[in-house]
Formats: structure tokens, sequence, C-alpha cells
């Protein structure tokens, strides 16, 4: 019985065994064949944009740069192109608008971090290297990983205490001060200034922020991104010239500054005696406890970057959700009885629970994310392989009228047969992947200029794929859940998403240097009910 049982094991492994080979063979073969088929097509360059190499830079270096690459973009009815900078090796920067690929190419274990672009922010971090700049090195995989459980579960519910907390504060310090006397605000200066004081509690332990605190992080950090990450990548020659440049000089005066506040920060963090140290995760007590961050200079460098790649991307998308609120009325009614109506009649909750499934609420803020997304110019990256360009996916309006009309970098031809011409992106290529091209585009969007949270009711799968706020892969946003949490906490508190209403006292204009946002613009917030009759 015994030798018919291992008789019969071993039959079985046996069978499993040539199961295994015999798809491993047909996956391979099948991926040979791919791999030939592709070689014997002929290679198309991605095609170049219009403009000149100077009407380029001019152009890339303002505060509509943005605008620049989305025009382009338009104008070629592509949605991956390139464009020539002559700082680069090979002088062509690749402009990938296209979701699919951009998806592609962000999940892709062979990209890296462009590490020529991201090296701007050591000029913040006064040269030390970090997690956000560090390529796919050790360095960045031991801070990542040693951070990581700051953003656990239990830790998010902590930070969105803090949340709360903080927003109590503002709205009896600032907002209502300010109906009281008929005034009107920066509603991005404000949601900044709430975000930066939500991260430095939270994550660093730090309640003490004073206005004079995040005044010097933001104007300064605004000059160094203006000169380091916009002037400088455009006109590299300018890192020669800083005796000669007063604005250069007072950028890195700013860094400085920056430097201080950051080691003031830790610095109050090790006074505190151990019994007033919260027994939690904090990024904070985590970065101290990293072995591999063996001086000071190297534990600012971290806690700045995530001050840098918190507080902005919260607090200008509040201040983008504030200003939807006043130019869309409507919305901001339909998001209110959207959230009562989800909300389980027994909750005493602060907040309206904001799950996933209530979907109103969740195509708003995407909505806000597409339209005016903070990092316009998205992820930078070069490339450790070869990628084919597919076609632009036309919004569905435009697909029947548009079937014989191909792009130029379309696999298929106009049969719908395959084509023998191909487009790619070659190895070794440094690519920009602006969130504003594929979120603004006619390609993908119907009325892509349009505020209209309806239209994700019936989004297609690459309206989905382009909207990538907190990007994607092994290099996305570390500390999203935070500004997730944030952004839950305070959209969907009916303190303040029932009590107030919004009026636009002055338009603003959308500007870009380092991050997107609407520059001179100022709301009034107005009752919307007589005080005590909120729900709180």
């Amino acid at each position: 019985m015994n030798n018919d049982n291992t008789k019969a094991f071993q039959n079985t492994w046996i069978w499993l065994a040539t199961v295994a080979v015999t798809a491993t063979v047909a996956v391979y073969q099948h991926a040979k064949k791919k791999n030939t088929a592709e070689k014997k097509k002929k290679r198309r360059g991605v095609p170049r944009n219009p403009e000149g190499i100077l009407a380029t830079l001019g152009l890339l270096d303002g505060p509509e740069g943005h605008k620049f690459l989305l025009e382009q973009s338009e104008k070629m009815g592509e949605l991956v192109y390139r464009i020539v900078v002559p700082r680069f090796p090979d002088y062509n920067v690749y402009i990938v608008g296209h979701p699919k690929l951009v998806r592609e190419i962000l999940t892709d274990p062979l990209t890296d971090k462009a590490e020529i672009l991201y090296q701007q922010v050591n000029y913040v971090t006064c040269g030390i290297p970090n997690m956000f700049s560090s390529p796919n090195n050790q360095h960045w995989k031991l801070v990542r990983k040693g951070t990581a459980p700051a953003f656990s579960t239990s830790e998010v519910s902590r930070m969105r205490q803090v949340c709360d907390s903080q927003l109590d504060r503002w709205i009896e310090h600032v907002l209502e001060p300010t109906v009281k006397a008929g005034g009107k605000l920066d509603p991005y200066k404000e949601m900044v200034n709430l975000a930066f004081r939500t991260i430095c509690e939270a994550a660093f332990e730090y309640p003490h922020v004073t206005d004079e605190d995040i005044t010097c992080f933001t104007e300064n950090l605004d000059l160094a991104m203006v000169e380091f990450d916009r002037k400088q990548t455009a006109f590299p020659f300018r890192q020669y010239l800083t005796p000669f440049l007063k604005e250069r000089q007072r950028a890195f005066e700013g860094c400085r500054k920056i430097q201080e506040l950051g080691q003031r920060i830790l610095d109050h963090y090790r006074d505190l005696d151990d019994s007033k140290k919260s027994p939690n995760n904090t990024v904070i007590r985590l970065l101290v406890q990293n072995e591999h961050l063996v001086t000071d200079r190297m534990i600012v460098a971290e806690m700045l970057v995530f001050v840098i790649g918190g507080h902005d991307t919260t607090g200008f998308t509040l201040g983008a959700s504030l200003y939807h609120f006043a130019k869309y009325p409507k919305v901001h009614e339909r998001l209110i009885q959207s959230l009562k109506d989800s909300q389980d009649a027994k909750s005493s909750s602060s907040s309206y629970n904001a799950s996933n499934d209530d979907n109103y609420f969740q195509w708003f803020v995407r909505e806000t994310f597409r339209v005016l997304p903070v990092a316009a110019f998205g992820a930078a990256r070069t490339t450790g392989r070869e990628f084919v360009v597919p076609p632009p996916p036309l919004p569905r309006a435009k697909k029947e009228s548009t079937v014989s009309s191909k792009s130029p970098t379309s696999p298929t031809t106009s049969d719908g047969e395959e084509s023998d011409i191909i487009t790619v992106i070659p190895k070794g290529a440094m690519l920009l992947a602006p969130q504003y091209v594929a979120n603004c585009s006619s390609l993908v969007f119907e009325r892509p200029l349009e505020f209209d949270p309806l239209r994700w009711q019936d989004a297609s799968a690459e309206m989905v794929q382009a909207v990538m706020p907190f990007s994607i892969g092994n290099r996305n946003c570390i500390a999203q859940a935070l500004a997730q949490t944030e952004l839950n906490t305070i959209l969907t508190a009916p303190k303040f998403l029932e009590k107030y209403s919004w009026e636009i006292a002055e338009e603003g204009r959308a500007e870009f240097a380092f991050t997107l946002r609407l520059v001179g613009m100022r709301l009034k917030p107005i009752l919307r009910q007589r005080p005590g009759t909120a729900t709180k």
C-alpha cells in the first residue's frame, strides 16, 4: 500500500512538473514570437514639438509651462512627443501624457528617477541626498522601509484626530473672525498653513508652529524652487553666475533658513522628556531611530522632504476645493447632500464617513486632482528599456467619428490591422510624465478644461488611469495616507462643510513654480446658516 501511495505521489509530481514546463515553454515562445515580430517592424522616433529650442526653453521656464506642454500636445495631436533641452545628454526630453504608457513606465522595475532633475531638491537640503531625490539605491530603500510604520492604519487614525483639532483651531482663529468682519482670504495660503501645522504636530510632535515659521518655510521654498528647479533646469549656466545673480543668492540664503527651521524642530524633539514623547510610530521617532541616518543633517533632510512633499500637495488641493465650492455652488450643495445621504444615522462622528462608496465625494476629489494637479509636471524618469508608444485613447464621443483617422504613432492601420511601423521611446531616455497633459487632454477627456465631478459616473479605463495625484509604483508618495486623511477630515467635516459657503472675491491665475496653484485668488466666506444651528 505504501509503495502504491509513493508511486501515485511521484506520478502526481511528474504530471505537475510536465504541466509547468509546458506552460513555461509556451509563455517563452509567445514572448519570443512577439519580440521577433516587433523587431521586424520599422521603428519611428517620437515626433518633436514644433517650437524652436529657445522658444521652448522660454515658455517652459515661465509660470505657464504646464499650459505650454498641453498646448504642444493638442497642436500635434500626440500624447507622447519630445522637446529639445540642451542641458541633457542627448538634448531630448520625452513628454509622456498617455495614461497607459505612464503607468507602464512608472511601474517598470528597470526605470529609475531622473537624478539630474531631482537633485535640484538637494539644494534645499544643503547637498544632502534624501529619499525624494535619491535613485533606486540602498539608502532610499532603507529610509522608506524605516518610516513606513508611521502610516499604518492605527497611525492614520491618530493623524485624523490631530487634523480635526487643527481644523477647530483654524475655524476659531481665522475663519470665524474673517466671516464676522466680512473679509476675504487666500484659500491656498490658509489651507497650506493648516496642512503645515498638521504635518508638524502629527509627524514631528511639534505643535508650536508659528505663522512666522510657515512664512519662512513657504516663501523661501518658493525662492529655491523657482531658481533651482525651474530656471537652472532650463538655463544650466546660471549655476556659474551665483556672484552676479542676487535672486540666486537669496535662494541659497532661503535654503539655509529652511535648514535652521528643520534643525529647530529636531532639537525640540530631542529636548523632550521621554515621558512626553509619543509612544506612537511618529515620523520623527522613526527617523531618529534609523541607524542609517547618522547625522542631524541627514535626519533634517528627510524631515524637510516630508514637509515639501506634503504641505503644498494637500494644502493646494484643499484650496482648489474651496475655489470650486465658490465657483460651483450647486456642486457644494450636492456634496453636502450626498454625504448626508450616506451617513449612518447613528454616527456621532465629527465628520461624515467618506468611504469609497460615497461616490460623489470621490468624484469631486478626483475631479479637483484632475483639473488642478499640484504636481503638474508629474514624475521625471530615465527609462531602463525601450517602450512602444500606444495609440492615443480617444474619448468615447470621438471614437466613432475618428475610426479611420489614426495618429502617426498608432500601431494599427485604418483597417484595424497591425501596422509594420511602431514608435518607440529608447532605453536611457529622459522623460517627464506631466499630470496636466494626461489630465486635461482632449484625447483622453471630453470637455477637458471643464470642472464636472459627474464625468466620473461613467468613466472609461483611460480616464481613471490618467489621474495619479500620488504617483504609482515603488516611488509613489509614501505619505499619501496622511494627505488623504487630511482631505477627508476637512472636506467632510459638517462644522466646516455645512456651516460656510464661499464667494469669489478676486479671481486668481494658474501659475506653475514647482507646483501648480491659483495665485492672487481671494474668497469670501459666508455663514450658510445661523450660528448655533450647524451640526458639529
